[in-house]
């Protein structure tokens, strides 16, 4: 361990990264562990290190649950945290959650792969949350992000680079969007690549005319879709509220998608909400569970 110190302390010209300076210690004993005889140490940017980037407009909530004819099957909620990766100690709370609640990293900040490796390790199914182009264009959807006006072969260069960062995902859902997810031709290019891939995509719904889910189910892409945003309003009594919402949702359907967002106030609620989730007779599963092919 010492002479891991003094190597990051030498690298980093005198003064350990900022990545480092409060990534806990068992984590890092984990990948001293796993990692080769070099490591490679990054210096984050400050902004990077910041609360995650506001979400885009257009949100919409279910107010009734769509219907079903699933009958007798024990109520299936796939929780997915996003944003994740910008800030360190929320990033490590939502991997502290149950291991059945998959976690969305964006792929831009420096240190998401030993995060994300390490949330894979702790039985997570990890995304990638690949930022997309919004409709508003004031607002950054963050570097990397796939916009309209790119080529071919530039937004299979950033989906390829993006998938690099986090080799360990299962799939892929938006992040922001709400212009690129209505554009059939860069949908496809999308659909295309998962496919190739046989990765999963979660459609966060972020605009009601969004196309992205069903062109996924036209590319054969195993995929579903967002059904409620837990914090919208990030009081602790709003997302309580929007938990019961997935619960009814999952009860009339068998299963309900809930995406939510490395909050102070959404991990807390989480993480007493599903200390009595399992007792009272619905199952908290990963996204991978909650995805088909088909129509």
């Amino acid at each position: 361990m010492g002479n891991l110190v003094n190597m990051l302390y030498r690298r980093s010209n005198g003064s350990i990264c900022k990545e480092f300076s409060y990534f806990p210690m068992s984590v890092l004993a984990f990948f001293i562990f796993l990692a080769p005889v070099s490591v490679k140490i990054i210096k984050a940017d400050p902004e990077e290190l910041t609360s995650p980037p506001p979400i885009s407009g257009g949100h919409e909530v279910l107010k009734e649950p769509p219907n079903s004819d699933l009958k007798g099957i024990k109520p299936q909620i796939a929780i997915v945290i996003d944003d994740l990766g910008s800030n360190l100690e929320l990033s490590e709370r939502a991997i502290r959650l149950a291991p059945s609640i998959t976690l969305a990293f964006l792929p831009y900040p420096k240190i998401v792969p030993l995060l994300a490796q390490h949330a894979i390790s702790t039985g997570h199914e990890v995304l990638i949350h690949m930022p997309m182009e919004p409709l508003d264009s004031s607002i950054d959807p963050g570097p990397g992000a796939l916009l309209l006006n790119m080529t071919f072969r530039e937004l299979l260069k950033q989906l390829r680079w993006s998938f690099k960062q986090i080799p360990g995902a299962v799939g892929l859902n938006n992040h922001m969007g709400s212009k690129f997810t209505q554009d059939e031709n860069a949908l496809s290019t999308l659909m295309g690549e998962l496919k190739a891939r046989d990765m999963l995509f979660l459609d966060s719904r972020t605009t009601p005319d969004t196309k992205a889910f069903r062109m996924a189910r036209k590319r054969n892409v195993r995929s579903t879709s967002r059904d409620v945003f837990l914090d919208n309003n990030r009081s602790k009594k709003a997302i309580k509220s929007q938990l019961a919402l997935v619960e009814a949702i999952s009860l009339k359907n068998g299963r309900s998608v809930a995406i939510g967002h490395p909050y102070p106030e959404t991990l807390s609620v989480l993480e007493e909400w599903l200390t009595t989730l399992e007792t009272r007779g619905y199952s908290s599963v990963p996204i991978s569970q909650l995805v088909s092919a088909k129509n």
